[in-house]
C-alpha cells in the first residue's frame, strides 16, 4: 500500500499539496482559541475538512453541506424537512 503511486500515475509521490491546503487552518486552529472542547474540535475539523473537499472538487459547499443535513433530517416530520429546504433555497438564489 505504501508504494501504490508506483502502480498508479495519478497517485502524486507526496501530500505536500494537501499539506499546503491545510496550513492555514492549522496556524488559524493553533493562533485562535476558537473551541474549548475536544468535540468543537472535531466540529471545526470536519467543517474545514469538508470546505477543502469541495474547493478541490469546484462543488459549493454550502449546497454539499445542505445536502447532508437534509439526508440527516430524513427521518424527521416533513414539516422540518420542507423548513430546511426553504431556507437552502433562499440562500442559493
Amino acid at each position: 500500500m505504501m508504494w501504490r503511486f508506483v502502480d498508479h500515475s495519478e497517485i502524486e509521490l507526496t501530500n505536500n499539496l494537501a499539506e499546503r491546503q491545510i496550513r492555514k487552518y492549522v496556524i488559524y486552529r493553533k493562533k485562535s482559541l476558537f473551541t474549548w472542547s475536544q468535540r468543537g474540535n472535531e466540529f471545526v475539523e470536519r467543517i474545514m475538512s469538508l470546505f477543502l473537499t469541495c474547493r478541490l472538487q469546484k462543488q459549493h459547499s454550502f449546497l454539499k453541506l445542505s445536502d447532508l443535513i437534509a439526508n440527516l433530517f430524513a427521518n424527521y416530520s416533513p414539516e422540518r424537512v420542507q423548513n430546511f429546504q426553504a431556507a437552502k433555497e433562499l440562500y442559493v438564489s
